[in-house]
């Protein structure tokens, strides 16, 4: 689709065609329209582990807000990513998710990832976008 409307349109176009396919792939897969933007995160503090728990949907365009809430957490503490409450966990976020682990681990710091145990990949790369199959 990129492709497609970057040549009979431009590039700002494709691009926005682009994006807008996997929002809507994204809807289909079943991430609810309520996180497409706005991460539901918790993080809470107990001791030295901080434990962020994610709802609904962790996807390309809600990261950021993700993203904000591990760097606001200091180094050398013990994380606990929990993703059993999402429907969909998309390529891109396991992506960044897998390099924000290496860099916090050499910072000194403990990661770790718990719920993903009901999620079915959705292709063989390790890395691959996640779809819950029991919600």
């Amino acid at each position: 689709m990129t492709i497609f409307f970057t040549l009979h349109e431009d590039l700002l176009v494709g691009i926005a065609a682009g994006m807008l396919l996997k929002l809507v792939i994204h809807l289909v897969n079943g991430a609810p329209l309520s996180s497409l933007f706005k991460i539901p995160a918790t993080v809470s503090f107990n001791g030295d582990v901080y434990l962020v728990q994610v709802e609904k949907a962790a996807v390309f365009s809600n990261f950021l807000g993700l993203k904000s809430k591990l760097e606001a957490i200091p180094q050398g503490m013990h994380i606990t990513l929990d993703l059993s409450q999402t429907k969909l966990v998309d390529h891109s976020v396991m992506e960044n998710i897998h390099h924000f682990e290496h860099d916090y681990k050499e910072q000194g710091g403990t990661f770790q990832i718990v719920g993903l145990h009901n999620h079915n990949p959705l292709s063989d790369h390790k890395l691959a976008a996640r779809k819950n199959h029991v919600r």
